[in-house]
């Protein structure tokens, strides 16, 4: 069944929950910027923020994969967790460009996939390595006075 589907997509149900959700995200900002669009690496949180945040570079993020307790080793035993496991980068890239007939804005970083889910180690990632270079980097650029930072970030769990 789907529950042992490696890393799957988004459901057609999903896909139009996401254009839903992108309507009602926009109006709730009221203008506001969002300075980043983070996700966990496994597709189907990377594509609900490709499809809630159209044309935005989205970052896949480490430590932030949704998981499921593997009780003796049964569920990776039977292939029940293979859902929470991402596929290659090429792949997910491929899958997605297929879905929404163009390639996506993608960031990743080397070993992001193989991180082990953690909130402390995600802030502390997104502390000392995301806003310290790459939303920092983006505002100097654009010359930008220092602001409060808003990030968007989407995962399932």
């Amino acid at each position: 069944g789907a529950s042992k589907m490696k890393d799957p997509m988004l459901t057609g149900f999903a896909r139009v929950g996401c254009e839903r959700a992108a309507k009602d995200i926009s109006a709730w900002l009221d203008n506001q910027v969002i300075d980043a669009v983070l996700s966990s690496v496994l597709l189907r949180a990377i594509e609900t923020a490709v499809r809630t945040f159209p044309g935005r570079r989205v970052y896949a993020a480490p430590h932030i994969r949704e998981t499921v307790p593997d009780f003796m080793g049964l569920g990776r035993l039977l292939g029940f967790l293979n859902s929470n496991l991402p596929k290659p980068v090429e792949e997910q890239v491929a899958d997605l460009k297929g879905a929404l007939g163009e390639e996506p804005d993608l960031k990743t970083w080397k070993n992001t996939q193989a991180s082990e889910p953690s909130w402390k180690s995600f802030t502390t990632w997104l502390a000392s390595s995301f806003l310290g270079k790459e939303v920092a980097r983006e505002a100097l650029q654009a010359g930008a006075k220092p602001r409060r930072i808003v990030l968007a970030v989407v995962s399932h769990g």
